[in-house]
């Protein structure tokens, strides 16, 4: 295409004129009928009622009419043309309440405004500066920060996980505080070389389950190169008539082991906050489960993420390609031991303010922190 001279800006002005005219068309010609605004939210319902880990869980006899009824009016409210099919799917996902569960938006606000109230602390608008950054440095001569934002592994990725080890090591310093504010989850396997430098027993842990349907299946056996264990749950699934089959072992729970105990840090701490959540609650289980060295420290309790997970993510609603995400595995924790919606608690509550920033710094909390580890 030949480029246009440009006098005056006028030029411009027809262009992005025609390209605002061809987008309003595009868009125009994209609007879904009603036949295909139900089809996109039949497919979600059957998605969650075959496929959801939750389902059995939330769906019950206490439940179903409620259930029933508003699947029922949704459906009603596409028909009349009120509602598009994939804005019936958010509230349909929000009547769930898991935030694993969901059509995600532009923003959380967006992607959560059909959930169920909780206790929300927005730091971002509490705080002047609330950005989470990865960070090892020394906080005294006695105490060592490792602050570690996500479990994505991408920033940090895993060489700065062994890195930030390597350097807390040849610091010298007796203590060590982790600090993951904002981690809210991503992989467990990224967390796995903290947990065996805070290890300091073994602990048994509640395994997960897999809810068996063909889309679980398949999605399960794309992740066997990466997660070998999971060759042996396929295995159990193909002779089971159970809708579950675990995932880690033949036994709901397994035990955590490392092979040795390290001498330091002799003193530990973790910090944590509300958005906290999914693997970065693993990460806050398992270390209170295996390290009687480290102390929790939050002014919050963690989201509360976790009980349903191991999200199928490549799923999308046929007609507005909306993707959506399905949770395939429950924990065998539950019923009696719950952490979605309550969080986890901490061993010592933080009662100072928010700290103004947080980001690469050493803020207000972990300087307290350093404190009470060095009593």
């Amino acid at each position: 295409m030949v480029p246009l001279p440009c006098k005056n800006g006028e030029n411009m002005r027809h262009i992005s004129m025609i390209f605002a005219i061809l987008l309003a068309m595009s868009l125009h010609a994209q609007e879904l009928t009603i036949a295909q605004n139900l089809e996109d939210f039949d497919f979600a319902v059957n998605e969650v009622e075959v496929s959801y880990a939750g389902f059995p869980t939330y769906v019950n006899d206490t439940t179903k009419a409620d259930y029933d009824n508003m699947v029922k009016h949704l459906r009603d409210e596409i028909e009349q043309g009120k509602i598009e099919g994939w804005d019936a799917v958010a509230r349909y996902f929000g009547w769930f309440g898991d935030c694993h569960l969901r059509l995600p938006q532009a923003t959380p606000e967006e992607t959560y405004k059909y959930f169920p109230e909780r206790k929300q602390v927005r730091y971002k608008t509490l705080m002047e500066c609330y950005e989470p950054k990865k960070l090892s440095c020394k906080v005294t001569d006695k105490t060592y920060l490792i602050r570690f934002p996500s479990c994505v592994g991408i920033d940090p990725d895993n060489e700065w996980v062994m890195q930030s080890i390597r350097d807390f090591w040849t610091s010298g310093c007796d203590n060590l505080i982790i600090d993951i504010r904002g981690n809210n989850g991503g992989s467990d396997a990224t967390y796995k070389p903290y947990l065996a430098l805070l290890y300091d027993h073994a602990a048994m842990m509640p395994n997960v389950e897999v809810r068996k349907s063909p889309g679980n299946i398949a999605f399960w056996e794309s992740k066997v190169q990466q997660l070998p264990f999971a060759a042996q749950m396929l295995e159990r699934a193909k002779t089971s008539d159970d809708e579950f089959v675990l995932l880690l072992s033949n036994e709901r729970e397994f035990i955590i082991e490392q092979p040795q105990i390290l001498e330091r840090p002799i003193k530990a701490a973790l910090i944590f906050d509300q958005s906290v959540a999914s693997s970065g609650e693993d990460m806050v289980l398992e270390i209170k489960a295996t390290s009687n060295r480290t102390t929790t420290y939050a002014q919050d309790n963690t989201r509360g993420v976790i009980d349903f997970a191991n999200l199928r993510t490549d799923t999308y609603l046929p007609n507005s390609n909306k993707r959506i995400f399905i949770p395939t595995t429950r924990s065998c924790a539950l019923p009696e031991r719950s952490i979605d919606v309550a969080g986890i608690e901490p061993d010592v509550r933080i009662t100072l303010p928010l700290p103004k920033t947080l980001t690469d710094n050493v803020d207000d909390w972990v300087a307290w922190v350093a404190t009470d580890l060095e009593k």
